[in-house]
């Protein structure tokens, strides 16, 4: 299995990949007033797979995210919020469980921050944020329950400004998942990954045994994803991610 870096360490890995903060960017915003906070409901299947969503503005693939209210009494009610709204599942009727939150690198909220590109979230930049500062939980939802997304708000969730975010989303392994993902949110997800491996071994083990790679794939013909009739399902194209990664090791031995 691949294991993606620290994103303090990820340009070795992807240098054609710019993070939008790095340890040479004298120009990071710093002032909190700017930043969105925003959840991150990470979810997976008993296969170790998480729910990878295809944006519809644009390229680029993601988790169930939003902005968490004033409102909000606590984090969870505003991911359980946004699961609702973006995908139509319902913690009871699908069986989906809240895991765990996964703590940022070194209990620093601010590394989990990404700056809006010039494309992205124009009315939140009107509204003079720079980005967002995301928080993330993880979930668990058997496999079964794609077959119940609904990418469509409901009248009522549009009544309440929600629009469709996705034209698709699928059971991805965390290497089909994280390539797909948006330059500037890279960072963001590897670390999920790294963090939340463990806790998903664990979580499935306890639950279903002894489990050795859960990621190997979806069992007994179980659907895997679900997508709008006119969006073909992707195949993820792992031969290079695995070429980059035996690159750099190379490059890096003939240095020294």
């Amino acid at each position: 299995m691949a294991h993606y870096l620290p994103h303090h360490q990820q340009g070795a890995r992807f240098p054609e990949r710019q993070r939008p903060y790095d340890d040479n960017n004298t120009q990071r915003p710093n002032r909190p007033e700017l930043w969105r906070r925003n959840v991150v409901a990470v979810i997976f299947n008993e296969d170790g797979h998480v729910l990878g969503c295809n944006r519809k503005d644009r390229k680029g693939w993601q988790c169930v995210q939003g902005g968490v209210e004033d409102d909000d009494k606590e984090i969870l009610a505003a991911a359980w919020r946004e699961i609702d709204e973006e995908i139509g599942l319902l913690e009871k009727e699908h069986r989906l469980e809240f895991v765990s939150v996964l703590p940022p690198p070194n209990n620093d909220p601010t590394v989990l921050r990404y700056k809006f590109p010039k494309f992205a979230a124009p009315g939140l930049r009107a509204q003079g944020y720079v980005g967002q500062q995301q928080e993330l939980l993880l979930f668990f939802a058997p496999k079964e329950a794609i077959k119940f997304v609904r990418l469509v708000p409901t009248p009522q969730h549009i009544a309440a400004g929600a629009k469709q975010e996705f034209r698709g989303v699928s059971w991805l392994s965390f290497e089909e998942f994280i390539p797909k993902t948006s330059d500037f949110k890279l960072h963001i997800f590897s670390h999920m990954h790294t963090t939340s491996w463990p806790i998903i071994v664990d979580f499935l083990d306890k639950r279903f045994g002894k489990v050795d790679r859960p990621f190997q794939g979806a069992q007994n013909g179980a659907a895997t994803n679900y997508e709008e009739a006119a969006y073909a399902k992707p195949s993820g194209n792992m031969a290079r991610v695995r070429e980059r990664e035996e690159e750099v090791p190379r490059k890096q031995h003939e240095k020294a």
